[in-house]
């Protein structure tokens, strides 16, 4: 006879100490189930005190279940530089699960994590605030403000674009050259507060954890900007269904309880059912009274209507990947043309009208389909006829990728201004310039001498670098 299906959820949680309300939520909002058939695992990392407590869903002597305790606390743990996710994910999951029939979801889950799958904070600073401490003030004399606000920001540019593009580099070896920092000690104390895992590093841990060619069913991302076609790439050989935002996303997620009354009640529910009850379980979540005027009091000013989720098949990926090779080849054979000059504005155009998902730091990633729409408004009769032809075949990919999609607001794709946001359904990096970003990506990500996965099957970069005229040294 063979065994029933089930799920074991694991949640790799990086908190801040701060968002207990949040936290409450998801752990209540499992509890609450009627009746338990899975197994909850929360892998939970404290980023203040740099300690990792690993609790399960217990029933207890009462009658009723909670999260317990199942390890002694793990203390001055480095979840950046140790493989203590990946262990975590082979001996402690994987090795008690009892049942060769499991379906795996897996949810990453951080404060201010749009910067990183789990970023490092330090203290209470949220706000980017990579240089607090009295060490930097003196660094930066007379003008430590100005200059803060501005290497913040170059700070900010550095950790997401790592994360998403999963370039390769030393952190130290950055900081020296853009600090230009003689104090060893300061560079060191940067180093560990810019600390990210990115796409790259996490497929590994998955390998790891839960070995090769074992796939999860389902990755959750509470984690701002992760829906990109080059984080996803990377992830393809070891997850099926990516839910994921393409703008930003409250920490407080999606409508967990429903999700997890479904797969209570359901097991052998289908990914598609899966995606389309998270899609639609949003706004059951935030229009609730009680709940919203709780957020409503922490983020007051949180465009809700903004989000977008799109739930993407990885095994599709190759597809969307060779189609959007040909607009790469097609948007390179441009830059080719003598002159190109013409062609060339036509393309800043096109790019120029797309809103960047993390507006607010401005770097660089846009949707695909937006571009490629406002592309076309500025082409010549017989170069619309062929870019509306790529445009529906990325379209039809789409139906093939996204099983469900919790799309934003209409003003977010009919704005009254210029640019128009648009996530239609999964982001692509297409720098605008700034001299930030071009440093690092000549340093970083384009004269890498190690590739990603995307890069090696991609030629998206090949545009990009002849479009923005990077020079190698």
């Amino acid at each position: 006879m063979s065994e029933s299906q089930k799920w074991t959820i694991v949640i790799i949680m990086s908190h801040d100490t701060q968002t207990y309300f949040e936290y409450t939520d998801l752990e209540q909002s499992i509890i609450d189930q009627q009746s338990f058939n899975n197994r909850y695992v929360i892998f939970y990392y404290d980023q203040v005190n740099k300690s990792v407590i690993i609790k399960e869903l217990f029933h207890m002597d009462n009658g009723g279940y909670a999260f317990r305790m199942t390890q002694p606390v793990k203390r001055d743990i480095d979840i950046f530089q140790t493989n203590e996710i990946s262990k975590f994910l082979k001996e402690y999951v994987v090795a008690k699960d009892q049942n060769s029939n499991i379906r795996y979801m897996v949810m990453t889950w951080g404060h201010a994590a749009g910067l990183g799958f789990f970023r490092q904070d330090q203290e209470e600073h949220f706000a980017n605030d990579y240089l607090h401490g009295s060490e930097f003030d003196n660094l930066f004399g007379l003008k430590v403000n100005l200059q803060k606000k501005k290497y913040n920001r170059l700070l900010t540019k550095y950790t997401f674009l790592k994360t998403h593009l999963s370039f390769d580099g030393s952190d130290e070896l950055f900081l020296e050259k853009t600090f230009k920092m003689p104090n060893k000690m300061l560079v060191e104390i940067l180093a560990k507060r810019i600390k990210i895992i990115t796409a790259t590093a996490l497929n590994q841990i998955f390998v790891d954890g839960f070995g090769q060619g074992k796939m999860i069913d389902v990755l959750i991302t509470i984690n701002c900007y992760t829906q990109m076609l080059e984080t996803g790439y990377e992830l393809k050989d070891t997850v099926k269904l990516l839910v994921a935002p393409q703008a930003s996303i409250p920490i407080s997620g999606i409508n967990f309880r429903r999700l997890f009354d479904l797969i209570e009640k359901a097991p052998d529910t289908s990914l598609e059912f899966i995606s389309k009850n998270i899609t639609s379980g949003y706004w059951r979540k935030y229009n609730n009274k009680f709940f919203l005027r709780q957020f409503r009091k922490r983020y007051p000013e949180y465009l809700l209507d903004k989000v977008s989720i799109s739930c993407n098949l990885l095994g599709v990926y190759d597809q969307l990947m060779d189609l959007m090779n040909s607009v790469a080849t097609e948007l390179l054979s441009y830059l080719n043309e003598i002159p190109n000059y013409e062609k060339k504005v036509l393309i800043r155009k096109a790019r120029e009208n797309c809103e960047e998902m993390d507006e607010r730091n401005e770097t660089g990633i846009i949707d695909v389909i937006n571009f490629m729409t406002n592309l076309i408004l500025h082409l010549n009769k017989n170069d619309k006829i062929k870019w509306k032809k790529y445009l529906h075949g990325i379209k039809k990919i789409r139906r093939l990728v996204c099983l469900s999609q919790l799309r934003a607001a209409t003003r977010f794709y009919k704005p009254s201004r210029r640019k128009t946001l648009s996530p239609y359904f999964i982001s692509i990096f297409f720098p605008v310039g700034g001299r930030e970003v071009e440093r690092i990506l000549k340093e970083y990500y384009f004269c890498s001498t190690s590739f990603t996965r995307f890069q090696i099957k991609s030629k998206w970069d090949e545009f990009l670098i002849k479009y923005t005229k990077f020079k190698c040294a």
